[in-house]
């Protein structure tokens, strides 16, 4: 009998799985994702918040959803560009 080979992601998705199980995160979207957000994401992120007639305010207060939205962005990467800006 052979082995079938994992297709593409196959060891992403085993690799979350495991982790979920071990309890090391809470499941697949958690802190440990927004980590992975480059800082120069979020630079970018505040700067276009900056020109916006909405602002930054929007950025910061704005329904998650409506900013992804106006920004085309993942809410990562929203999450991220709060708490720099908290910081």
């Amino acid at each position: 009998m052979t082995t079938a080979k994992p297709l593409p992601g196959d060891e992403r998705q085993s690799e979350q799985n495991h982790a979920r199980d071990e309890g090391s995160h809470a499941g697949p979207w958690s802190d440990w994702q927004t980590s992975q957000v480059r800082k120069a994401e979020v630079i970018d992120l505040i700067r276009q918040a900056d020109k916006h007639e909405l602002g930054r305010s929007f950025l910061e207060e704005g329904a998650q959803d409506a900013v992804a939205a106006t920004f085309g962005v993942h809410a990562f990467l929203i999450d991220a560009a709060r708490q720099h800006l908290a910081d």
